[in-house]
């Protein structure tokens, strides 16, 4: 309830708490019901009805996520309703020093279809990922879901190939994750019959580390 005072002119706000999301084909409608005297210049007007849509928001698979130097973590996000209209989420970062993700991703119309965010690993540090939808009208336009997943950029190991010198330990060049399997020989003379590696951290380990080979 909303009261004006006789005598003055102002404006009231009427606050509105959201409790479930809607659409465009099941809006809320707000009617304004006015209470005065029969003698009031206001005793017959009538207040237009109101048409609110709640918006919807979003389903994110995580809340929280580590991301490891020279990874990726892939997020899932979807919609918590169908979308009145096509919906395109823009992803932002709170610090891209440390990680970047996909732009933005989108919501078809009537679907609910997860889609991936791919969280790519730049530095050590944390950040925050939020999201914000724009659509040209409909129950996601303007929906806003901020500082929504944790984000942990943590450091990790590298792995070189060990060249065979007078030194123990001879660097060789970075094994990528991803790359073509390397040729042992069963001959022992040959000089593919042993596949040696150096395995390296970021940094030093505060904590004692095994590693297994698997």
């Amino acid at each position: 309830t909303v009261v004006f005072v006789k005598g003055q002119v102002e404006t009231q706000n009427i606050s509105l708490l959201h409790v479930s999301s809607g659409s465009l084909k099941s809006p809320v409608y707000l009617t304004l019901s006015l209470t005065t005297d029969a003698s009031s210049n206001y005793f017959f007007v009538v207040a237009p009805r109101v048409t609110v849509v709640p918006l919807g928001t979003f389903v994110c698979s995580s809340t929280s996520i580590t991301v490891q130097k020279g990874r990726q973590t892939l997020l899932s996000l979807a919609p918590n309703v169908p979308p009145d209209q096509d919906v395109t989420v823009h992803v932002t970062v709170s610090n891209e020093t440390a990680v970047t993700a996909t732009p933005s991703v989108i919501f078809l119309a009537g679907s609910m279809t997860p889609q991936t965010v791919t969280v790519t690993h730049q530095n050590y540090g944390s950040a925050m990922l939020s999201f914000v939808a724009l659509s040209v009208e409909g129950n996601y336009k303007g929906a806003l879901l901020e500082r929504a997943v944790d984000v942990s950029a943590v450091q990790g190991f590298e792995v070189f190939r060990r060249l065979a010198g007078i030194r123990e330990h001879v660097m060789g060049v970075r094994v990528p994750e991803k790359q073509d399997p390397f040729i042992v020989q069963p001959q022992p003379t040959s000089h593919l019959a042993v596949a040696r590696f150096l395995v390296l951290s970021d940094l030093a380990v505060d904590r004692d580390i095994s590693i297994s080979i698997l």
